[in-house]
């Protein structure tokens, strides 16, 4: 069961933080639009189970560009 998280960047307009982040912990990009509300970007990153999903939130957590994330 893969679990979806949605992720919002101070600064990610290319999504290449994005990008990293989700290859880190295994999991990949779904879906990423640069200033969806004007201000932040915003990526959509799937992960296969529970352990790289507490490894993206513990690297979530520790990046400074990171301002919020949630399941969704």
């Amino acid at each position: 069961m893969s679990i979806t998280y949605k992720v919002e960047f101070k600064n990610d307009p290319a999504c290449s933080n994005s990008g990293a982040l989700a290859a880190a912990a295994g999991g990949c990009v779904r879906t990423s639009i640069p200033r969806y509300d004007g201000e932040r970007d915003m990526a959509m990153i799937e992960v296969p189970d529970d352990a790289a999903a507490q490894l993206l939130e513990k690297l979530a957590g520790a990046d400074g560009n990171v301002l919020t994330f949630k399941v969704r």
